[in-house]
C-alpha cells in the first residue's frame, strides 16, 4: 500500500526503490507526518460568571461548559475526536464517501 503526503512519501515507498535510509531527513519526515494528522477545528469560548462556555463553529450543536479555559479546550478537543472517529452507517440507498478539502491558507 503506498500513502502519500508530502516529503513523506519518500518513506512508504523506500521498500521498493534505492533510497538508502540514512539519506532520508527523518525529523522532517515526522514532522510533515505529525502536521497531517492535526486537523484544525474554529472553537467559540466566553467567561461568564464562574464559567467557561465554547462551541465548535465546525461541528454544529456541540457545545461545551467547563471551570477553567485549559479544562473547556481540553473538553472540546476530546468531544470534536469522539464525533469524528464514530462510525457512521449509511442509511439504505446511500453511500459514504471521502473528499479531500484543501487547507484554507
Amino acid at each position: 500500500m503506498l500513502v502519500k503526503w508530502g516529503r513523506g512519501q519518500i518513506l512508504m515507498e523506500m521498500k521498493t526503490s534505492s533510497v538508502h535510509p540514512s539519506s532520508i531527513d527523518w525529523d522532517f519526515v515526522w514532522q510533515d507526518y505529525q502536521e497531517i494528522k492535526i486537523m484544525k477545528l474554529r472553537a467559540i469560548i466566553k467567561k461568564t460568571d464562574d464559567w467557561w462556555i465554547g462551541w465548535l463553529v465546525d461541528i454544529p450543536e456541540f457545545n461545551v461548559q467547563e471551570r477553567t479555559r485549559e479544562e473547556l479546550l481540553e473538553s472540546l478537543r476530546i468531544g470534536a475526536e469522539d464525533i469524528l472517529s464514530a462510525e457512521v452507517e449509511p442509511l439504505p440507498g446511500t453511500q459514504i464517501e471521502m473528499i479531500d478539502v484543501p487547507l484554507p491558507s
